[in-house]
């Protein structure tokens, strides 16, 4: 008699949504509650209404966008790792990656993915956040690394010319190690932090209004 092997449930990450626009939220969490291994543990339009529902599901990855109220969703990831390290961030937006994809990973984020991305790139950028990587897009990847071998002799590829080609690997993805490559950059950043708001966002708990 043939011995049958019980099979161990797949444990499924849980995902919170928090964008202003409730049929992108609605289309997502039908997309990634479709994924074997995820599951979307709550929704949020609001930085208040995502800091209560961090506390009620305790995701493993929030999926943000840029625009939620009033709010600088930039400072508001800042405080989010400040608050919650251990909390894994995608911004997912309709703003360029050029100019907000760095600002967004100075933060703290843990990757950037354009609202334009195909259905598959954002199972990929998770995948890989979820792995503790960095994800943006491999054109994206592809400028800083150029960038690096052209301005920090430490990056570049040992025996090749200052313009050598990268290896056509997949770029979308960076070692949480890469984020070295980005960090120079944070006493220039023009935007000072906003304590005041950050503090305030903090100081906000369910049922005060």
């Amino acid at each position: 008699m043939a011995r049958i092997v019980a099979q161990q449930p797949v444990e499924k990450k849980r995902i919170l949504i928090a964008d202003a626009f409730p049929m992108l939220r609605h289309g997502l969490v039908t997309f990634l509650n479709a994924q074997p291994d995820l599951i979307v543990c709550g929704e949020a339009d609001s930085i208040p209404s995502a800091l209560i529902k961090i506390a009620e599901c305790k995701p493993h990855l929030l999926v943000i966008g840029l625009r939620l109220g009033a709010g600088d969703c930039v400072e508001f990831v800042k405080a989010l790792k400040v608050q919650t390290p251990g909390l894994l961030i995608l911004v997912y937006s309709g703003f360029e990656e050029s100019i907000f994809a760095m600002r967004a990973l100075r933060a703290g984020a843990n990757g950037y993915l354009m609202k334009r991305a195909p259905r598959d790139e954002m199972l990929a950028a998770i995948s890989d956040i979820l792995d503790g990587e960095i994800y943006v897009s491999r054109e994206l990847a592809m400028s800083v690394f150029k960038e690096a071998l052209e301005t920090q002799p430490q990056f570049r590829l040992p025996g090749r010319p200052r313009d050598a080609r990268l290896p056509p690997a997949r770029l979308g993805a960076w070692h949480e190690k890469d984020r070295a490559l980005i960090e120079p950059e944070r006493e220039n950043d023009r935007d000072p932090p906003r304590t005041h708001q950050t503090q305030a966002w903090f100081r906000f708990r369910p049922g005060s209004g």
